[in-house]
């Protein structure tokens, strides 16, 4: 997606607990696809999960919503990477407080995986 400069949030697992931090929007058909990773191309899917907000994806690899908005509480206890947007904050967070493990992709080429509230992988375009 970096590519043709379009960044994402992606979270893989645990949906139902990452759900519970989305603000829930007024109509849920617009959001809920759950669509299995093979029914579409490539393309169809860099134009979804390059929407704003998240991308939720079950243990199945089911994606359950798109273009969710994120919010987890404010007193959160972790040490966040310093000079890293929110979008790798949201990420980060949601892994520490899910069973998930969350992508964050920039616009400028880089991604950081998140497992555990840790980053546990990196790489710089």
């Amino acid at each position: 997606m970096t590519h043709i400069g379009e960044g994402g949030l992606l979270t893989l697992g645990d949906a139902d607990e990452v759900i519970k931090l989305s603000v829930k929007k007024p109509n849920k058909k617009v959001n809920v696809v759950a669509k299995d990773v093979l029914d579409f191309g490539i393309r169809q899917w860099i134009n979804i999960l390059s929407q704003d907000g998240a991308s939720i994806f079950d243990n199945d690899g089911i994606l359950i919503e798109y273009m969710a908005t994120i919010r987890p509480p404010n007193d959160v206890e972790i040490e966040l990477e310093t000079g890293k947007g929110t979008k790798h904050q949201t990420a980060q967070i949601v892994s520490h407080l899910t069973k998930s493990i969350s992508i964050a992709i920039s616009v400028d080429s880089n991604f950081t995986i998140y497992s555990k509230g840790k980053k546990v992988f990196r790489m710089n375009g």
